[in-house]
């Protein structure tokens, strides 16, 4: 596979005249990478300065749908008014964005739009009208207007692509595309999509996008002839041999597991069917659906977290097969006191709109009390939620907090238990107060705990499903007044109900936001940085269960039974 993107046609291999031209020179942001003069986009509003109509652009085909993308480079000081002149001109309704401003400390693309209020750009007013974050992506809102005419455009950032790279998994590029294709419109005019210098990672995401539409079409793919194709339009469209690899795999993983979304509608029909025996397998469909997802375990053969089974740190893992798998998903620690060290057994995952929106972690050994508070005071985190009960009997759980209002000493933290409700049935809601004293000085951070008596240890699953919804609106109440930063979530094994939990409010999340249920996609980014997450069928069967309660105890859902 490594030498078929040597046979597509490498660099400038068609008429690139208008581009070469001395007037031209500062438009192109890398001077190897310019737009072809056979599909190049010519601005109908001429440079006063210079009469050029260059932009350092290309039409490309979509499947079955010729010239419905524009390619182009990011923005550069140069040209930042030209972007929106094009999609005023070509009447485009969307902008697809593939980079970040800056990487590794250097600027890959001029901001173009308006965090807030309106600016002008050439002849064109930009105003923001509305921003949607998400794990890994931003949708934002603008109206665009030129005299007394004004239009509405989208522009999907997607924030997870390393330049050069591929991004750490493709789940979150198949959800963004999702994302892009949900604003579809066919009246519209071809769509602008741009990473740094518009062929790399823009070429990567036109592939996957062009691919998917033609396996559905066809049931079959080709992807050497659909690059080759795109190189004909624009110079080295899937820039790297990686970003070829990453089109199989992304089109592998999204081939198998089809579209799992659906509309809260026709859940409850969906999930019946979901619930029968296949009659090839003898297995229910919702089984096969669960073992589909252990074929999509994400590696992290290249990125092994080495340091968690070291000598030094291999007695703060309360089971050694339960250790972070992946050196880039687990939160560091600031050490206190001698022979302490920056890890701790934990790994971020995933909300539906936060990326490293929770911080799953174990309940501390006596050992690594202070770990756990440096991981809350290193990461900011005003939540916690514990889901186990105290066992005073179980000497290796280390109780972190005063149970009552009291104050305790975990140098050089001070905890201090200020306030306990226990107002609401198997959940306890403590304030804590955590100092840090060093130097004579005190920093003082106040902290929420959700701790849920719900689930007894012998029990599989948490005893009351209405219970669950109650923590998460809880919850979801405290985080919007306090910023909404990282949740640390944590259990005995910070695998068995931290995942579950996770994986429940994730769906949820989307839930409100889509009005779809996804348990598919919602399990799956949930295990993305700790695979034996929602270790059995019992459990993902759960997260559906739950769904089917969130409906049930909202009437903004009621038409949807």
């Amino acid at each position: 596979m490594a030498f078929v993107p040597q046979e597509i046609p490498q660099g400038l291999t068609a008429m690139c005249e208008v581009a070469r031209r001395p007037e031209n020179k500062l438009r192109n942001r890398y001077g190897n990478i310019v737009a072809y003069d056979h599909t190049r986009v010519k601005l109908m509003e001429e440079d006063p300065e210079t009469g050029s109509d260059y932009i350092n652009a290309n039409f490309i085909d979509a499947y079955k749908m010729p010239s419905a993308f524009i390619a182009t480079q990011g923005p550069s000081k140069a040209t930042l008014s030209d972007i929106w002149q094009m999609a005023w001109e070509q009447n485009s309704h969307r902008i697809i964005m593939v980079a970040n401003l800056v990487e590794d400390g250097r600027h890959k693309c001029e901001q173009y739009w308006p965090e807030a209020g309106k600016k002008s750009y050439g002849s064109m007013t930009v105003e923001s009208m509305d921003s949607e974050q998400y794990a890994d992506f931003v949708v934002r809102t603008f109206t665009i207007s030129k005299g007394d005419v004004s239009k509405t455009l989208r522009q999907f950032h997607f924030t997870a692509w390393p330049d050069h790279g591929v991004p750490t998994h493709a789940t979150s590029l198949l959800e963004f595309r999702r994302k892009v294709r949900s604003y579809d419109d066919l009246s519209a005019g071809p769509s602008v999509i741009h990473c740094s210098a518009g062929v790399g990672r823009t070429g990567t995401f036109l592939a996957l996008d062009f691919l998917l539409d033609q396996a559905k079409a066809e049931q079959q793919v080709d992807i050497y002839g659909c690059v080759r194709k795109m190189r004909k339009k624009r110079v080295n469209m899937v820039q790297t041999v990686e970003q070829y690899v990453f089109v199989y795999e992304a089109l592998l993983e999204a081939l198998k597991s089809g579209d799992t979304s659906i509309p809260c509608v026709d859940f409850r029909k969906r999930y019946n069917d979901l619930l029968k025996k296949n009659p090839e397998t003898e297995k229910t469909f919702l089984e096969e659906e669960y073992e589909l997802l252990a074929g999509l375990a994400p590696s992290s053969a290249t990125n092994v977290c080495r340091e968690a089974s070291s000598a030094e740190n291999a007695p703060k893992n309360r089971f050694p097969d339960i250790v972070p798998d992946n050196k880039l998903a687990r939160p560091y620690i600031m050490p206190f006191g001698s022979g302490s060290s920056d890890y701790i057994n934990a790994v971020f995952t995933d909300g539906y709109k936060q990326r490293d929106g929770f911080i799953i972690t174990q309940t501390p050994l006596p050992s690594t009390v202070v770990d756990l508070w440096s991981l809350i005071h290193s990461h900011d985190c005003k939540t916690i939620v514990m889901l186990h009960p105290h066992n005073p009997a179980d000497k290796t759980e280390g109780l972190y907090f005063p149970n009552e209002v009291a104050s305790k000493s975990f140098a050089p933290f001070t905890v201090d238990t200020i306030a306990v409700d226990s107002s609401h049935p198997d959940i306890t809601v403590r304030d804590i107060s955590l100092s840090l004293n060093k130097r004579g000085n005190s920093e003082t951070k106040q902290i929420r705990q959700f701790h849920f008596h719900g689930w007894k240890a012998s029990d599989d699953l948490p005893t009351s499903k209405s219970v669950i919804i109650s923590l998460l609106q809880l919850i979801e109440k405290w985080q919007q007044r306090s910023g909404n930063g990282v949740i640390v979530v944590h259990c005995m094994d910070g695998l068995t109900r931290s995942g579950l939990f996770c994986a429940i409010s994730y769906m949820v999340e989307r839930l409100k936001v889509e009005q779809e249920v996804d348990v598919f996609q919602s399990v799956k980014h949930t295990r993305m940085n700790r695979p034996k997450l929602i270790p059995n069928l019992t459990q993902y069967q759960f997260v559906y269960d739950m769904a089917v309660e969130y409906m049930d105890c909202f009437e903004t859902y009621a038409n949807f039974k």
